[in-house]
């Protein structure tokens, strides 16, 4: 079954609150500038999120589906090498991670409350993909175990891209962050439980 396709505004309103966040920081938007810029009303708004915080985590849906894409097959999570979706996102985080504030500074009390949000989501996906690779049915108990710690390496690579570098390529950061996710994977794989 497929997903149901998306809306016109619910589009329009993800699409001009990432181009406002391309020139100001999350706690500098009002939610008035997002709906003048995307040309809706309030009640069209509140159809598809109930505040901004659920527009920005909705944003990451994206990023998300890029960062997992190449995860599809067994093989693609037992690869020693960065997989392409990975290094996209990577090469986009860091051409924007120039001497801005951190993501805590800029979503300020947000803070907390998006990243468990971000988290549950990337949670969500890798545990879809892993029962897609590996030929689980659906609310596996050993893929649902997986998910968490899984989605914990994932954001904190992410969060590494922002600071921590230390003039590595991204390509070796994106190959170690691999190497962790193998090891995880393989090591389910070897008590055969995946």
């Amino acid at each position: 079954m497929s997903s149901p396709k998306p809306s016109r505004s619910r589009e329009r309103l993800l699409l001009t609150f990432q181009q406002l966040l391309a020139d100001q920081d999350y706690c500098d938007i009002s939610l008035s500038q997002i709906l003048v810029r995307a040309e809706v009303s309030k009640t069209t708004f509140y159809r598809h999120f109930s505040n901004k915080l659920e527009l920005f985590v909705a944003m990451h849906d994206r990023i998300i589906e890029s960062l997992l894409s190449e995860l599809n097959e067994r093989s693609q999570w037992l690869a020693v090498g960065a997989n392409a979706g990975v290094l996209s996102v990577s090469q986009q985080i860091t051409s924007k991670a120039s001497a801005r504030r951190s993501m805590a500074h800029k979503l300020g009390n947000d803070w907390p409350l998006a990243q468990r949000m971000i988290k549950r989501q990337l949670c969500r996906g890798i545990e879809r993909r892993l029962q897609q690779a590996f030929g689980k049915p659906q609310n596996d108990p050993v893929c649902a175990a997986l998910g968490s710690p899984l989605a914990a390496v994932f954001l904190d690579y992410l969060g590494q891209l922002n600071h921590q570098l230390n003039g590595q390529p991204v390509e070796l950061k994106a190959t170690e962050l691999q190497w962790v996710v193998r090891a995880i994977v393989a090591a389910a794989v070897a008590e055969q439980r995946l």
